[in-house]
């Protein structure tokens, strides 16, 4: 496997071999921990190389923040202004995959709309949106009690 994609190859692998996602994610992240890849003899893969690999670019990351944005014990906002500053897009996949759309109330969906105030532009137009998901809830469960 070429470094530059050794996690989302470890991943997809992993897939193919029946594994579930969280399965698939839990065998990256091990691999991460393990200081893998370590390289060839003649070309060594650098912790900064590793790091990059790891957390900006595989959906591994992804599953790992849909985790975070699932749960509600554990709060790290700057950590994740660095990771949505790094990655926006991993942010917004792991928004999307922790259903937080459907979860006005929760930590995490005002942590989202803190980004927005931090000057992330990157996340206006998902925050708008869901925003409006979260009105057309409400005025769906309105109509729906009001009629019954």
């Amino acid at each position: 496997m070429d470094n530059q994609n050794y996690y989302d190859k470890k991943f997809t692998s992993c897939l193919a071999t029946d594994k579930s996602k969280g399965e698939a994610a839990q065998i990256v992240i091990d691999a991460y921990l393990d200081n893998k890849p370590s390289g060839s003899k003649k070309k060594k893969v650098s912790p900064q190389e590793r790091h990059q690999l790891f957390w900006y670019s595989s959906e591994s990351f992804a599953l790992a923040l849909t985790r975070y944005f699932s749960q509600e014990l554990v709060s790290n906002f700057p950590l994740q202004q660095v990771i949505a500053s790094k990655s926006p897009l991993s942010v917004k996949s792991a928004v999307r995959y922790s259903a937080l759309a459907l979860k006005p109330n929760s930590n995490k969906w005002h942590e989202l709309q803190q980004l927005e105030e931090t000057g992330a532009n990157e996340f206006d137009e998902l925050i708008a949106i869901i925003k409006l998901m979260h009105k057309e809830h409400e005025r769906l469960l309105f109509f729906y009690w009001s009629v019954t």
